[in-house]
């Protein structure tokens, strides 16, 4: 079973936490500038992620991708749990999935659902903990920064596995 979710990602700082002086509001200034990155990814109940970054939005044919790597990376049957976004309804990931039926089955969360997705769980411990309070002066910078802190998370599946038990999904 993996759990996919998509997100984005750009060069305006999150800031968590700041310091200012008694009734004076922090104000954090940084200069305007374009750029996006995307991710997509996929966590099991095994501590796994799949993960895969772009430049902008994601497209429909990413998606399909994402759904092929996926395919070759696990062995024998995949149930794929997601959202209703159009990316997953778009015609070249159907083909995608009906190639791969009935090896691959999807399911999709019901609508304005996000608490049940693990998958919502590693994005928000992604920037959150991970990307909070820092500046990345370009995007290369910030998608290295991503995939470090992509590959810190992969050590501890232990973590990656606690957000299905964080998600109202588990039965614990």
């Amino acid at each position: 079973m993996i759990f996919v979710d998509e997100s984005g990602f750009d060069l305006s700082p999150h800031v968590s936490r700041g310091w200012a002086l008694v009734g004076v509001t922090p104000v954090v200034r940084f200069p305007l500038r374009g750029g996006r990155l995307s991710a997509i990814s996929g966590v099991t109940l095994d501590g796994e992620i799949y993960f895969r970054m772009y430049e902008g939005t994601i497209k429909a044919e990413q998606v399909a991708v994402f759904v092929r790597h996926i395919m070759r990376q696990i062995c024998g049957p995949i149930t794929l749990i997601w959202d209703g976004i159009s990316t997953h309804h778009a015609r070249v990931v159907k083909q995608e999935i009906d190639a791969a039926w009935p090896r691959l089955q999807v399911h999709r969360f019901p609508a304005y659902a996000p608490e049940l997705n693990p998958d919502e769980y590693f994005w928000n411990w992604l920037k959150n903990k991970e990307l909070v309070n820092c500046f990345h002066s370009s995007l290369s910078e910030l998608g290295a920064r991503l995939s470090r802190a992509v590959r810190t998370i992969r050590r501890y599946p232990e973590l990656v596995s606690s957000f299905y038990y964080a998600s109202p999904l588990s039965c614990h």
